[in-house]
């Protein structure tokens, strides 16, 4: 089979290598489409934290069951699954109480463990979920970004009725205004300095949408919300954007940490303890929070439409990430069509 390998720094190669049989317990997956996701850009381009090449990228995917394991019984070939990235020990007490993106040990597919920018996928059966055949492949690739935007949302709590400022429009900024518009939330305020992604943030349900770079811009939002809003998502994760957070958000509000932040920042405590604030970290998702996502968009309250702008195909993955290099440019999600 061929995949695309993150041999070095924003270096990509495409290989032949050996096709993998499943073990027991686990099902191989023939990848129809795989998303681009920030913190591949991470790994692509040296900043993630822990996760260097040469490694497999890719997570956000859709594809069939192509044949399983011994002991597997809940999928069978033709199923069509999507699948869950990270992957915990399943033996300590953060796995035990079932939250195993806590885990000490967690692995991500498509960092530790071979992606899904390939034509196959063998993983352990638990790690992939059934999706209905009507979600076309653009949405379905998006639903593991979906379930990020329902985990930060229950990081935080019931949004209905609440003003949300919601920082950077890549992705998963996206996808958390149309989990954030079809949770009742509002009015929903969106940062970002592309424009073309401040006009996809309108086209999702954004209310308001600003560049930050604008002079005055500051002052003119908190003339519209004079006590503040009443909570901040931070999809960019830059230093910058959380203190952009701490300015505009009410006393008492909550700062969700939902984007991969540099190791160190430097916060104004002061804003933080005085105004009694809280910043809430986020890692990845709970099973729960696909289900949520696939049963939104199946009772057609999610809309997951437009948020993909590129398809390329396998063989153009460098191109792919060449394309999101540029902070002002003018992609959303990015798909990387395999089969």
């Amino acid at each position: 089979m061929k995949r695309a390998l993150l041999s070095d720094i924003k270096k990509i190669e495409i290989e032949d290598v050996e096709s993998k049989k499943p073990a027991a317990g686990e099902a191989r997956v023939v990848i129809d489409a795989c998303g681009i996701c920030g913190s591949d850009l991470h790994m692509y381009d040296g900043s993630h934290p822990t996760l260097r090449p040469p490694l497999v990228m890719g997570h956000e995917f859709v594809g069939r069951v192509m044949d399983v394991g011994a002991g597997v019984v809940d999928f069978k070939p033709g199923d069509r699954v999507i699948g869950m990235a990270g992957r915990g020990c399943g033996q300590c007490e953060a796995c035990q109480e079932g939250h195993y993106n806590w885990c000490e040990q967690l692995k991500v597919i498509g960092g530790h463990i071979p992606g899904a920018l390939a034509q196959e996928l063998v993983l352990p059966a638990e790690q992939f979920l059934k999706i209905p055949e009507w979600i076309p492949d653009d949405q379905a690739s998006l639903i593991e970004v979906g379930a990020v935007g329902m985990h930060t949302v229950n990081r935080y709590g019931d949004v209905a009725g609440k003003s949300c400022l919601v920082l950077g429009a890549g992705p998963v900024g996206l996808v958390l205004v149309a989990c954030l518009k079809a949770l009742g939330a509002g009015p929903v305020v969106v940062s970002d300095i592309s424009a073309a992604r401040r006009e996809l943030a309108h086209a999702k349900g954004a209310d308001v949408v600003f560049d930050p770079r604008e002079e005055g811009i500051e002052d003119t939002i908190k003339a519209q919300f004079p006590r503040g809003l009443d909570v901040a998502f931070d999809c960019a994760g830059r230093e910058a954007t959380l203190l952009t957070a701490l300015r505009l958000t009410r006393r008492g509000a909550s700062v969700i940490l939902t984007a991969i932040f540099p190791a160190t920042c430097t916060i104004p405590m002061v804003q933080v303890q005085r105004a009694e604030r809280q910043l809430i970290g986020v890692q990845m998702y709970q099973r729960e929070d696909f289900e949520t996502t696939i049963r939104l968009l199946e009772e057609k309250k999610l809309d997951l439409s437009g948020i993909v702008t590129h398809e390329l195909p396998l063989d153009q993955t460098a191109d792919a990430f060449h394309l999101l290099e540029s902070a002002d440019a003018a992609a959303g999600k990015v798909l990387i069509r395999v089969k």
